[in-house]
């Protein structure tokens, strides 16, 4: 009974070290954030047909009208 629960204890201990020497070797990309203020935010008609009654969107990162991840906020009036 001794031997069995020492061989399993062994088993999971070395599973166990595997993982971490996998997660050791992970690098993580440095992150790129960037502040940015209220009034630096440009606001532009979220549907330009609709005019001045057009919420308004303003653009923190990426391309709202392109196919890649953005960022922006939403003023509705």
């Amino acid at each position: 009974m001794r031997v069995m629960v020492l061989a399993s204890a062994g088993a999971l201990g070395g599973g166990c070290a595997s993982s971490q020497v996998a997660s050791d070797e992970m690098r993580v990309a440095e992150s790129t954030r960037q502040v940015v203020l209220a009034s630096e935010v440009e606001w532009e008609p979220l549907n330009p047909a609709r005019g001045d009654s057009s919420p308004k969107a303003g653009t923190l990162w990426g391309d709202r009208n392109g196919t890649g991840a953005t960022g922006f906020l939403v003023q509705f009036v």
